[in-house]
């Protein structure tokens, strides 16, 4: 689970839950859509061995959506990213940035020993690599403007922001 108390995540959830809601009755009611979910007959929860008391169904239709298929969906895209983005390869996430074309135009030396994740997981020398940058960097600020890197660049909507306007 995230680093966010118990309860405050519980709240960001209810809220994302709301604003779903929210959304796709509007859409809904924009496209000429029945919003409502359909209601289900209840049915009896079989007890198991050695149980005294049978679990309840939800009867509200929208709250068993939001418990069986959007919490769920939740659950696994939170773990997703947990995984994916687990802090032991966050560091080589962020080393390979300093080889993308907006952070060879900058005049930012990198240093060997901040790529070291990097080259160690290629199996590569840092200070060799280091150098080997800074001269491709100097390269590719002279040639940036004959080489279409658009499709690698994000996308911008900031007219001041400096990564937009090269």
């Amino acid at each position: 689970m995230s680093s966010l108390p118990r309860r405050a995540h519980y709240a960001v959830t209810v809220a994302t839950w709301n604003k779903l809601t929210t959304d796709a009755t509007k859409f809904a009611v924009l496209h000429d859509f029945d919003a409502q979910l359909p209601a289900t007959r209840l049915r009896r929860v079989p007890t198991s061995a050695g149980e005294q008391a049978s679990d309840e169904r939800l009867t509200d239709s929208k709250e068993r959506f939001r418990t069986e298929v959007f919490n769920t969906a939740l659950d696994a895209f939170i773990a997703q990213i947990t995984d994916r983005f687990a802090p032991d390869k966050m560091q080589l996430t962020v080393q390979m940035q300093y080889f993308t074309p907006w952070k060879l135009m900058t005049d930012e030396d990198v240093p060997p020993e901040s790529m070291k994740e990097l080259c160690s997981f290629y199996g590569l020398d840092p200070v060799v690599i280091a150098r080997e940058r800074a001269e491709f960097r100097v390269a590719y600020r002279s040639v940036h403007a004959v080489i279409d890197v658009r499709d690698m660049q994000p996308k911008c909507r900031d007219r001041d922001n400096d990564m937009c306007n090269m």
